[in-house]
């Protein structure tokens, strides 16, 4: 077998051909989902979960089939695919329609990314902020299958939309002025202000425990990355990291906490 042949071959049957390149889609989706498993947990939204990751992990073989048409993408494709609809139709049998209503506007915001992805503009801030609302809604569909009220749905949608929204306009801002553009801070800082409005609200009516309101303030205080005379010279891999390692910390105390929300 020629140098080139195996090579081509290896790059085939790399697992990192289809894992998504973009790192931090993983918290914006994984992050969500598992959420949704520990606050509410059912067989029908673990369900709802192996589709969900079936089809984020779907995107990029799926894309590759289109353009090089390789066994590894079909095979892949196949087997994500059979998980997606295969998890979405167990979803619906242990639980019914009705919690799925809280997807509907997961419809237009997923049209939309793919729209953008079609572009090649995954990457793109309208193509994550879209992304972030259509995994936001995945663990208010979750409470739901799990018979908990719509408060608690709503909720958890804030909850995450709060968390992902804001992450994605400060740091996407910081990293563009970081290298020189110039780019407006308003809608970093006002989507910041709102969604914790927002949550502020719930956690008054004790829909979410204070001590997830108290960590997306704290990370809030990332809009000081936005001012010239204190923004550190961070690399977009260490503010990576950071975030991973919050998410973690926001993921396990957020739902410990939960648990004393619930009757």
């Amino acid at each position: 077998m020629s140098a080139s042949a195996i090579a081509v071959f290896s790059t085939t049957r790399s697992p990192s051909v289809f894992l998504p390149k973009e790192h931090g889609s993983w918290s914006l989706a994984l992050e969500p989902i598992s959420l949704g498993l520990f606050v509410a947990f059912s067989p029908a939204g673990g369900a709802l979960a192996v589709s969900a990751i079936a089809a984020f992990f779907l995107r990029r073989p799926l894309k590759r089939l289109a353009t090089r048409r390789d066994p590894a993408s079909a095979r892949a494709v196949t087997l994500l695919g059979f998980c997606a609809l295969g998890g979405l139709a167990a979803a619906v049998i242990l639980a019914g329609w009705a919690p799925l209503r809280w997807l509907i506007p997961t419809l237009p915001l997923g049209g939309l990314f793919l729209y953008w992805d079609s572009q090649n503009e995954s990457r793109a801030t309208q193509a994550e902020l879209a992304a972030c609302g259509v995994f936001a809604f995945l663990p208010a569909a979750m409470a739901a299958q799990a018979g908990l009220p719509d408060q608690t749905a709503l909720a958890l949608c804030v909850l995450m939309l709060a968390r992902s929204l804001p992450t994605v306009l400060i740091i996407r801002t910081y990293l563009r002025r970081r290298k020189g553009h110039a780019v407006s801070t308003a809608p970093a800082v006002s989507v910041t202000a709102l969604t914790l409005a927002a949550l502020l609200t719930l956690a008054a009516t004790a829909a979410v425990p204070w001590i997830a309101v108290l960590l997306i303030t704290l990370a809030a205080l990332r809009v000081l990355l936005l001012v010239p005379a204190l923004a550190p010279d961070w690399p977009a891999r260490r503010i990576g990291i950071g975030e991973a390692c919050f998410g973690l910390l926001f993921l396990l105390t957020t739902s410990i906490a939960w648990a004393g929300l619930l009757p």
